[in-house]
């Protein structure tokens, strides 16, 4: 984080992957906890923030925008690329399978 304000959701769960469903025809759909944050680096007045979207368990999934729609517009597509690419490469995703929380607040789903 460059600075700014932090607002973690489900933090019980911050970083679990929530759930995790198989069906008969072998797609899988993976939801991941989000973190949604103001983000401006240190020098920047804050007018110049931007929302930063992220999942901690998924080191590589983080995206940016002028709203948080707009961040986690663009997460959605990183993660569902990185998702895609593990799954390709024979790479376990990040799972706890004991762990499914129904939440109102940010989540992404992946079917692949």
């Amino acid at each position: 984080m460059r600075g700014g304000t932090l607002s973690v959701y489900n933090v019980d769960a911050m970083g679990k992957l929530l759930s995790q469903r198989r069906s008969k025809v072998g797609i899988t759909s993976y939801t991941f906890k989000v973190v949604l944050e103001r983000d401006k680096w240190p020098d920047e007045p804050d007018e110049k923030a931007v929302w930063r979207a992220y999942i901690p368990i998924l080191p590589a999934a983080h995206a940016w925008g002028d709203t948080p729609k707009e961040a986690m517009e663009r997460l959605q597509n990183a993660v569902e690329l990185l998702v895609e690419y593990m799954m390709e490469r024979g790479e376990a995703i990040p799972q706890e399978p004991d762990q499914v929380i129904v939440s109102n607040e940010p989540l992404i789903t992946v079917t692949i």
